[in-house]
């Protein structure tokens, strides 16, 4: 798969149970999105379209080949982001567009660095945010992040 191929599964792909939902055609609509864009981390959707709402998987600072970007926090969280915007891209939604934003630090040291970068690849006016201090992540992340978006 080249680099700029999106796959797009439509709900005839998934079938969801009977009375999933009845409100019409499209609040039944659902799109699973995987692109090439971004590594896929267990072959997990990078996300999902339901009635116009982008839900994105936690991303964490893969590169296309599985391999984390980055020793610092400000490297990882650009990483991150960059995997975030190519997903948005292929759900045909953009940063502007963003509803929420979940993010995991492994560190209370990394706040500020993460927030520095956060801030300068994220536009006016920043979406709403929770920041949830873990343990560990997977593959030795320092951060991860999910979100919400409007296509």
């Amino acid at each position: 798969m080249s680099n700029e191929v999106t796959t797009i599964f439509s709900e005839d792909a998934f079938q969801a149970p009977a009375n999933f939902c009845k409100t019409s055609a499209r609040a039944r609509s659902v799109r699973i999105i995987i692109t090439s864009l971004t590594f896929q981390y267990l072959l997990v959707a990078h996300a999902r379209i339901f009635n116009g709402i982008v839900y994105a998987s936690g991303q964490i600072p893969l590169n296309t080949s599985g391999k984390i970007v980055g020793d610092t926090i400000e490297e990882q969280t650009e990483q991150v982001l960059k995997n975030h915007l190519a997903i948005l891209k292929a759900a045909g939604s953009s940063p502007e567009r963003i509803l929420r934003i979940n993010v995991y630090l492994v560190n209370t040291e990394d706040y500020n660095g993460f927030s520095t970068t956060y801030n300068q690849m994220i536009p006016d006016p920043k979406p709403p945010r929770g920041c949830i201090f873990v343990k560990a992540l997977p593959a030795g992340a320092r951060v991860e992040m999910d979100l919400v978006a409007a296509t």
